[in-house]
């Protein structure tokens, strides 16, 4: 939920054309449901779209899609015990406006995370993204 509030608060300051996808997963044995609408609720922005996944496919999306168009991204960042099989958790992937998902999804040109951890870095990647 911190990382929810910390990711509110940059898009306060993020203005211009945005899409933000939150995909709730279950990492923990507590995840087990999705999130209530508290914490659903922490995120008013409306350029926001909330989904829950607790079979982890964007997870896996996102490791075919990096696996399939490497970057200079470690494929484990962000995932549980640097193991690039495990589930992403508390990550932020930004993806260019041109990136388009065919056969698999466009690797980011960012990723990276704790959401809470990395702030100050992700109000300079929107600032400087590719419009």
């Amino acid at each position: 939920m911190r990382g929810a509030s910390a990711l509110e608060g940059v898009l306060d300051q993020a203005h211009g054309p945005l899409s933000v996808w939150v995909i709730w997963e279950s990492v923990l044995p507590t995840d087990s449901r999705p999130p209530d609408a508290n914490t659903v609720g922490l995120l008013d922005d409306r350029r926001v779209r909330q989904f829950w996944d607790p079979g982890h496919l964007a997870s896996t999306a996102l490791r075919d899609g990096m696996r399939a168009h490497p970057t200079g991204i470690p494929i484990t960042r962000q995932r549980r015990h640097d193991d690039a099989d495990d589930t992403l958790w508390d990550a932020v992937a930004l993806f260019s406006p041109a990136a388009r998902w065919a056969e698999t999804m466009p690797a980011p040109y960012y990723l990276d995370g704790d959401v809470i951890n990395i702030v100050a870095e992700l109000e300079r990647q929107l600032e400087s993204a590719p419009r």
